[in-house]
């Protein structure tokens, strides 16, 4: 996964979390503890860099982000916002190539994005077939849902980061489990 690098001079990373305000059901939070947890997540995940974090519930079409952290599942029953959210989150990424999305949600990825990605036919077969992929046909777009030890590499390699150290790195994971 090579390709410029999007972080600031300073190094520093500007970071939007895009959730919807229900939150997760499957967790027990509210739309803000969610965002609090990508927060905390995203902090250790991507230390030392120094980052500024940004919390919204619709994603904006003049969004000024290096990475979005988006997790729409809560409001899609009843109503078209995940379709919504996800139509733009992928205008976005394919209007930003230089930045990254990550899709924190497997219900997000697969009845938000994978919806949008079928009718743009921009598709590409596996995801569906029960293959463990974290690709899709936009290169900047990533599936993060497992937050293991293969993602969060691949996370600090798009922004030029070498690997977590083990202890570090088993911080994250347990965080997650």
């Amino acid at each position: 996964m090579t390709r410029e690098k999007s972080r600031r001079r300073d190094g520093s990373l500007k970071v939007a979390i895009i959730v919807d305000p229900y939150g997760s059901v499957a967790m027990d939070q509210t739309g803000d503890e969610e965002a609090a947890q990508h927060r905390a997540d995203m902090t250790l995940i991507l230390a030392p860099s120094a980052l500024t974090f940004d919390t919204k519930y619709v994603m904006p079409p003049d969004l000024d982000a290096d990475l979005v952290v988006f997790d729409f599942g809560g409001m899609s029953l009843g109503n078209d916002l995940l379709g919504d959210n996800s139509r733009r989150v992928l205008q976005w990424a394919q209007d930003h190539p230089s930045s990254l999305v990550l899709i924190v949600s497997n219900f997000t990825y697969r009845h938000g994005l994978l919806p949008e990605l079928r009718e743009r036919g921009l598709f590409i077969s596996g995801k569906d077939d029960g293959e463990d992929s974290q690709t899709t046909p936009i290169h900047n777009i990533r599936e993060f849902a497992a937050y293991d030890e293969k993602a969060v590499t691949a996370l600090r390699a798009w922004f030029g980061m070498k690997r977590l150290s083990a202890k570090a790195l088993e911080k994250v994971l347990w965080r997650r489990k």
